[in-house]
């Protein structure tokens, strides 16, 4: 992470009052049942707040109004090929947007997140905000004119921003684009062996795109929104090219697996082989040690994904 901030939470689960500062290697360590997943998962949260999470009432506000002229600014700049990098009082208008919005509806956080009502947050900040650097470089594509952009795109384009300060992106393109997707932080669930052998049955529930949006759920399927969001990249969030971090993915298969994991397609989704000895023979995964399974996507992520800003990795020991 780019940008220096401190992550405040109360009244979650078994924790009354955490404090977390970022820092570009954090480790959560504990006795079980402490709330360590709990503040990992509400961090995760934080970081890929879904694009209706803002509502209209939220930009009513006078950090609401002070964020959308944030997005003026990038509109403007950006049309037609521009480029424009977000300032330190840009960012820290968008954060205080965000904090005055997580002040009046901290447990709709808490509900998304954990896709329950059960779940409670008293309150959540984001303090301290330090930007590092030169700030976002935002490069625009569009061709239309400021007055041609919708109001309901300005509002995704302000998630956008908010997301992207927090885990401090210094690039993107096509912001204004409605095609432009941004990286999502990463939430490597415990128990992921479950997840490799299980992931192809979840996807017949067609959860593809539901993690995104902040009141639907699939019926039948109660996991916390990080596992469903897991689960939809296993299916289909991994591209077959290399990604920016195939080298470190290569490492680890070399130095831990004995083997080698391939991604293959089965029409939209992927399935994946593991293979050992001279000839390469593949073994399916369920077939698999533990070892393999566990470590899996750790490696399959790091070598197909796209970009990941973050990456939140529960039980690594496991």
């Amino acid at each position: 992470m780019v940008p220096r901030w401190t992550l405040v939470v109360e009244g979650l689960g078994k924790i009354e009052r955490a404090e977390v500062r970022t820092h570009p290697l954090m480790l959560f360590v504990g006795p079980n049942n402490s709330g360590k997943s709990y503040l990992a998962s509400v961090l995760w949260g934080l970081l890929n707040l879904p694009t209706n999470f803002f509502q209209d009432g939220d930009l009513a506000t006078e950090a609401g109004r002070a964020g959308l002229s944030v997005v003026d600014r990038v509109i403007e700049k950006t049309l037609r090929g521009g480029e424009y990098a977000l300032a330190a009082e840009d960012m820290q208008a968008l954060v205080a947007f965000l904090n005055d919005t997580l002040r009046r509806r901290a447990n709709a956080l808490a509900e998304y997140v954990f896709n329950a009502a059960e779940v409670s947050l008293r309150r959540i900040a984001v303090e301290d905000f330090t930007a590092v650097g030169p700030g976002m470089v935002l490069v625009g594509r569009d061709e239309r004119s400021a007055e041609e952009i919708h109001p309901l795109e300005k509002k995704l384009i302000l998630g956008t921003l908010v997301r992207r300060a927090l885990d401090g992106s210094e690039r993107m393109r096509d912001l204004v684009s409605p095609s432009y997707r941004p990286g999502d932080a990463v939430f490597l669930p415990a128990s992921r062996t479950g997840f490799m052998l299980f992931y192809k049955q979840v996807l017949e529930s067609q959860l593809q795109g539901l993690w995104r949006t902040f009141r639907d759920r699939p019926e039948g399927l109660k996991l916390p929104t990080p596992g469903l969001h897991f689960l939809t990249l296993l299916a289909t969030g991994l591209q077959p090219e290399p990604g920016p971090f195939a080298v470190e993915a290569d490492f680890l298969e070399r130095r831990a697996l004995d083997g080698t994991l391939v991604m293959r397609p089965i029409g939209p989704s992927h399935d994946f082989e593991y293979r050992i000895g001279p000839d390469q023979t593949p073994l399916s995964l369920d077939l698999a040690s533990s070892l393999v399974t566990e470590l899996a996507p750790l490696v399959l992520v790091l070598r197909h994904i796209k970009q990941l800003p973050v990456l939140l990795f529960e039980e690594p020991e496991g």
